[in-house]
């Protein structure tokens, strides 16, 4: 990721010039707005501790409402932490976990990049997020409240 990126560091910092469908010339300062992956990938590029939630500091999936949101300053700032204070690659990891980030992750891809957070990035993947999790609940819902006779019929 740090590879196919590093252009938008520089084009965010400094701009860059794109030409307009009215044939002007425009400077603009292009940044990281969506990022769309499945659950497993959007813990990977956002550095949340798998099973909790990328886009807020909730410890749990199931959590009834959001927590504060996650901010890509203070995943940074744990990750710094963890590497001045643990003298071991388990304690790295311990100490990063307790604090909601995975601890698999020194040096994180969106180091440097301005204007972006890419927790607030994170769009849900309608597939498993939204349509499997709702239905799943739905299911599990509908089950505790009717015998499997009313339920099919």
């Amino acid at each position: 990721m740090c590879l196919i990126l590093e252009p938008l560091i520089t084009a965010g910092k400094e701009g860059m010039e794109v030409t307009g469908g009215d044939g002007k010339v425009h400077l603009v300062f292009p940044i990281l707005a969506c990022y769309i992956a499945d659950y497993p990938e959007q813990c990977l590029v956002t550095c949340a501790k798998y099973g909790t939630c990328p886009r807020c500091m909730s410890e749990s999936l199931g959590d009834r409402g959001p927590g504060p949101p996650c901010t890509q300053q203070d995943t940074l700032v744990t990750i710094s932490n963890a590497v001045a204070v643990t003298t071991s690659e388990a304690q790295f990891q311990r100490f990063c976990k307790e604090n909601l980030v995975s601890g698999g992750v020194h040096h994180p891809f969106l180091e440097g990049f301005p204007l972006c957070d890419i927790h607030l990035s994170i769009t849900p993947d309608i597939l498993h997020q939204l349509y499997q999790g709702i239905i799943k609940h739905l299911i599990t819902w509908c089950s505790s409240l009717m015998d499997d006779e009313e339920l099919d019929h």
